[in-house]
């Protein structure tokens, strides 16, 4: 039995990734000091760790959720905002095993270019992917919500002021 100590560093309240180890996603728990253990254990010498973001924006229905909840919080007064740069991460790595290793993930900032985590391990790491990108989907259906949102915020104020006008 293969044991690896995996722990990310770097992460912001906000930001909070999904790691995937040989196609399962895997839970973590946040630390004392701000950061995210795994401890996994394998039968396999050697494994693929994925870690990337997943943006709502990127689902299948994301139109009907985002409207369902802009209704369900007043037109959008107690709604967490959605991600206006729409950045995201993704990272992945072909993992040589030993008995027992510790593999420290750095995030670095957030950024179009460059690398966006360094990673320190004690066994063979071979890197595949590990940049962030601009989801160019997203960020058109970011607008697309905004412009929606607006329209129906010049509605509601349009009505408002029409029903109050009718009063008096």
């Amino acid at each position: 039995m293969k044991n690896m100590n995996l722990k990310i560093l770097g992460v912001s309240n906000k930001f909070k990734p999904y790691v995937m180890i040989d196609g399962k996603i895997v839970q973590y728990k946040r630390n004392n000091f701000g950061s995210y253990e795994i401890n996994y254990q394998t039968e396999k010498d050697e494994i693929n760790l994925k870690i990337f973001k997943f943006l709502e924006l990127q689902s299948k229905f994301w139109i009907l959720w985002a409207l369902l909840s802009f209704i369900i919080s007043i037109l959008g007064v107690f709604e967490p905002w959605y991600e206006k740069k729409c950045l995201v991460v993704d990272c992945n790595y072909n993992l040589k095993l030993k008995e027992q290793q510790k593999i420290e993930i750095k995030f670095n900032n957030m950024a179009v270019e460059g690398r966006a985590t360094e990673i320190k391990a004690d066994c063979e790491v071979e890197e595949v992917e590990n940049k962030y990108y601009i989801d160019k989907k997203a960020k058109t259906r970011w607008k697309i919500l905004l412009t929606i949102k607006i329209v129906i915020w010049v509605v509601a104020i349009a009505l408002l002021v029409f029903v109050m006008a009718k009063k008096f």
